[in-house]
């Protein structure tokens, strides 16, 4: 059987939140005039992502389905840190920041390696997770150009297993 095409995941695989989200988090809350140790918010992510990530699979997803998942997340894990008043605007930065590549690192090699697969011929995709924010973290990441396919779960509609 001949290999044809390669699929990459995105988050947590080709990419990682950079530096970490506890320090991202703890950063834009200080933007607010709120101090918070960036490993406490590590350590509450992880929990809550493990809590609040589980979705039945027959769950139809969107952009705004996702986006409501994270509004969970960050009031979970920063809630009570926030004044009431000030959780939509600390929110919409955090939700925002991740839109840009300056806040996701991609792994050692992977331009390199994919470039090399590209000029053997194989065709290539990434999955992912996630919603359009995406598009614009692959597009300033230069991986746009690499890929013949870009699926992301909320505009498919379903996350992928």
């Amino acid at each position: 059987m001949d290999v044809r095409a390669i699929t990459f995941d995105a988050g947590g695989t080709l990419m990682r939140p950079y530096p970490s989200v506890g320090e991202v988090y703890a950063e834009v809350l200080f933007g607010f005039g709120i101090e918070i140790d960036p490993r406490e918010v590590e350590k509450e992510f992880r929990v809550a992502f493990k809590e609040l990530s589980r979705r039945g699979s027959d769950n139809k997803i969107s952009d705004d389905s996702e986006r409501a998942f994270w509004q969970r997340m960050v009031r979970y894990c920063l809630g009570r840190h926030i004044p009431p008043g000030l959780f939509s605007k600390v929110f919409d930065e955090l939700y925002n920041t991740f839109a840009s590549s300056s806040r996701w690192h991609l792994a050692d090699d992977a331009l390199s390696t994919m470039k090399e697969l590209r000029h053997r011929g194989y065709r290539l995709a990434i999955l992912s997770n996630a919603d359009s924010r995406f598009h614009q973290v692959f597009k300033e990441m230069g991986l746009n150009d690499l890929v013949e396919k870009i699926f992301i779960s909320s505009e498919i509609g379903y996350e992928k297993p």
